[in-house]
């Protein structure tokens, strides 16, 4: 989890392809146009949200892998 949000901050429209394919297609299409049209400052609204979408992700997944293993 740690990772994902580390990594999210420092990277922001791909890492969420790191915990779910859709939602770093969602982010990366987002970002770009957002990130044209505000000259780049759209992409500063995108951190948050590309960290919650990164944590809320990576969480869904290791529920899933912790009952797999159970």
């Amino acid at each position: 989890m740690l990772a994902t949000i580390l990594l999210t901050v420092f990277f922001d429209p791909l890492v969420p392809f790191y915990a779910s394919v859709t939602g770093g297609v969602v982010t990366l299409i987002t970002s770009i146009p957002l990130g044209i049209f505000t000259a780049g400052f759209g992409i500063l609204l995108m951190i948050p949200v590309c960290v919650i979408w990164g944590a809320v992700a990576t969480n869904s997944y290791n529920k899933k892998v912790v009952g797999i293993s159970r």
